[in-house]
């Protein structure tokens, strides 16, 4: 025996439009009648500005997910977070957080002020980048000063040593270059000079300007009322390394030490930092000789 089941003709068929409709009873076979025309190219009419408004929705919501992508682009990397491309960080803006002396606290985020509070032993800290050639200056505000300190600079020697000792009278003062905040005794490299500054107090500032062309420190001391005090000047026998960068080294008691300005520019000196003058140094000009031995313009005084 054959089993024979009867499957029922659907209602709705599948169009070439893709959508689905109800058979209209003039297509059921033979020729269509003219309201059944008139009735499909309607439909077809609808069907085809459907499929337009459908497009035009389709590539308005594209575009505003474009949109929305590149809002989310902007707001992860924001302007202020994009490093400049002619200009790199200027060097001593800052202290390093890689690495503190002992007892130092560095304040976080922009890094600019550095503490500490301790009954014994000394901490230093650097500043974030070495200096090597044009004019740095540097201005620190002291903010707190109980107990003596030292501020200044250091050689790049001095880093990988340690971070626990006086730049006067500790194991890597050789490296170190600065003024005594109790006396206002400069020193240079573990010894003490006959130059002296004003002892540096609470609410004063030490402005330091790193001349690398000349190899020479400038340190003014600016009072608390904004009036600049009295100021140094380290060169010749006095010279800087070839490379420094800002430091402090703390002492017992209770110090804070602000960076309140930086700024790098090219050297106020435009003397050559050649010893010796080469054959193609633009100053080295040798004024031709006259017919009378002379040079040219030389009067006979200078002879």
């Amino acid at each position: 025996l054959v089993s024979v089941t009867t499957v029922p003709m659907p209602l709705f068929r599948r169009s070439s439009q893709g959508t689905g409709r109800k058979v209209a009873e003039g297509e059921r076979g033979g020729a269509p009648t003219k309201k059944a025309a008139e009735d499909k190219e309607s439909r077809k009419a609808a069907a085809g500005a459907a499929a337009v408004a459908a497009r035009e929705l389709s590539s308005q919501k594209q575009q505003q997910d474009k949109g929305e992508e590149k809002v989310v682009v902007v707001e992860a990397l924001p302007a202020a977070k994009i490093p400049a491309v002619d200009s790199g960080p200027v060097p001593c803006a800052c202290w390093r957080a890689d690495r503190t002396g002992a007892g130092v606290e560095v304040e976080p985020g922009e890094r600019l002020m550095v503490a500490r509070k301790a009954t014994t032993g000394w901490g230093c800290q650097l500043a974030e980048g070495f200096v090597s050639k044009r004019l740095t200056e540097v201005v620190l505000a002291i903010d707190q000063a109980e107990g003596d300190a030292f501020y200044g600079v250091v050689g790049r020697n001095f880093s990988p040593g340690g971070w626990d000792t006086p730049f006067c009278g500790g194991s890597a003062d050789q490296h170190c270059i600065g003024v005594q905040s109790g006396s206002g005794r400069v020193v240079y490299k573990g010894r003490e000079t006959e130059m002296v500054l004003k002892p540096l107090t609470k609410g004063a500032q030490l402005r330091l300007l790193i001349d690398m062309e000349r190899q020479a420190l400038d340190m003014q001391l600016i009072e608390p009322s904004g009036k600049l005090s009295v100021s140094v000047t380290l060169e010749g026998e006095t010279k800087l390394p070839p490379e420094v960068t800002v430091a402090v080294s703390l002492g017992p008691g209770s110090h804070a030490v602000r960076v309140v300005y930086v700024e790098s520019r090219p050297s106020d000196d435009t003397r050559s930092i050649c010893n010796t003058k080469d054959l193609w140094d633009p100053s080295n000009v040798v004024a031709p000789m006259g017919l009378d031995g002379r040079a040219n313009g030389q009067s006979d005084a200078a002879r």
